[in-house]
């Protein structure tokens, strides 16, 4: 027995459900289940640890998924970039694969540190708690530099697009790329400016962006 499926359909199906994934564990159950806190500081990063523990097995499914789906969708995106590197030798499409990659560790590194943060919580005593509020803090200082990489990331990938053929929905998918970058970037300098309900749409409009590129993917 033999499973083999082509890279296109399994692109297209990660830049489909991977975003979705993310977008919907992450971005509304996760709150809506398990919650966050306003505080701020270490008392914050307490809190919101706390809820992970009341969250029980729930925080953990839910971590894994949500990055699960977040890192398929960049490995998605840098394997459009390969597609495109090998049909026109695009250099831009060349750097955005490896800037898609490294988002993708990073994505990776953050959750598995706050994967051990909440572990470590879970095992009480004072050191434990503080070593756990010390590993949170570098796991949201790895995922402070996401907006750089993924902004700078999806810049690329718009601009190699316009190297392929003229259609409609390279044109379309390309500009929505590119303003997806923007917004990223601002973020870089302005990391307050995108929070509440304004993060959340521009997270749903990368979220169907991808989808739209996974959709056309297929039909391709």
């Amino acid at each position: 027995m033999s499973v083999n499926v082509s890279t296109k359909t399994m692109v297209g199906w990660m830049l489909v459900v991977g975003p979705i994934l993310a977008f919907v564990v992450w971005g509304l159950l996760y709150d809506a289940i398990i919650g966050s806190s306003d505080a701020e500081g270490a008392a914050g990063i307490m809190a919101n640890l706390q809820l992970g523990q009341d969250g029980g097995i729930l925080t953990y499914i839910f971590a894994m998924l949500g990055s699960c789906g977040f890192i398929a969708m960049l490995i998605a995106f840098s394997l459009k970039c390969r597609s495109i590197l090998e049909e026109n030798a695009n250099g831009l499409a060349a750097v955005g694969l490896i800037t898609f990659v490294l988002s993708a560790v990073l994505i990776t590194a953050g959750t598995s540190i706050g994967y051990a943060a909440q572990v470590t919580f879970g095992e009480g005593g004072q050191e434990n708690m503080a070593a756990a509020v010390s590993m949170d803090v570098m796991a949201d200082a790895i995922g402070a530099g996401m907006p750089l990489f993924m902004g700078i990331s999806f810049l690329l990938l718009g601009l190699a697009i316009t190297s392929l053929k003229k259609t409609t929905s390279n044109t379309v998918i390309s500009w929505l790329f590119i303003a997806v970058s923007v917004f990223m970037l601002i973020t870089v300098f302005v990391p307050d400016l995108f929070d509440g309900i304004v993060g959340m749409i521009a997270w749903l409009i990368m979220t169907l962006t991808a989808v739209y590129y996974g959709v056309t993917t297929l039909r391709e």
